[in-house]
């Protein structure tokens, strides 16, 4: 009993140097990890779908913007990242449709993407501060992912990866995401080559998009998400 109270001890002060470390690591001085956001861009065709058919995760009910990084925060994200990864099966879409979906017993890197940023609006978060983004993996592959704003940079839930990284420590091309303003509308990330943000500026974050029903709607939209992972 003696010796199980002593690990149990152990581990936790373990767990405490480790978030601790994840969480001075992430304010170190001098960097700004957040991604850098571009101009408007049309959604994927598949999120208008999902949109259709939930509503009520495509809202902009306001908010903060990012959320304030604590070890508290890494916890709920990597919980949310493990059950997640663990609950969905992964399977290509059924007939080649390639639809998002919420409480999927099986599916792809869409279903796991959003499934995550619903369960963390669900424990309260802002919705401004999680926005799916599509990357494209080292294989050339399109890859869906949920990034978290933070004022310790942005941090991504992805179903290829078990703990939660900072986007730069993922190994992949970023192309574009759900904008801060509006959930519904989608921004380019400006990137460079080896897939990490320039360091030229904000982006456009204060700009409004020049034709807000066509940067969701448009039929010259980019190709579903193709992840199959």
């Amino acid at each position: 009993m003696r010796k199980n109270l002593r690990r149990m001890a152990l581990a936790t002060a373990l767990a405490g140097v480790t978030l601790g470390g994840f969480v001075a690591n992430a304010f170190e001085s001098g960097r700004d990890w957040r991604l850098t956001e571009g101009g408007y861009t049309a959604a994927p065709p598949a999120f208008t779908r999902f949109c259709l058919d939930y509503p009520e995760e495509c809202r902009a009910d306001g908010g903060a913007g990012e959320l304030h990084f604590t070890a508290d925060l890494h916890v709920e994200l990597e919980k949310v990242n493990r059950v997640v990864n663990r609950a969905i099966v992964p399977a290509a879409p059924d007939g080649g449709v390639d639809d998002w979906r919420l409480d999927a017993a099986q599916g792809d890197c869409n279903d796991y993407a959003v499934q995550k940023r619903h369960a963390l609006l669900a424990l309260g978060l802002a919705p401004h501060a999680l926005s799916l983004a599509v990357v494209r993996t080292p294989s050339q592959e399109a890859h869906l992912v949920l990034t978290v704003r933070t004022d310790a940079g942005d941090f991504v839930l992805d179903n290829l990866h078990e703990h939660v990284l900072r986007w730069d420590g993922a190994g992949y091309t970023w192309i574009m995401r759900q904008s801060e303003r509006n959930p519904m509308y989608w921004v380019d990330l400006v990137t460079s080559g080896s897939g990490h943000a320039r360091p030229s500026g904000a982006g456009l974050r204060d700009q409004g998009p020049t034709s807000l029903p066509a940067a969701v709607n448009s039929a010259t939209a980019p190709g579903a998400v193709a992840g199959r992972r």
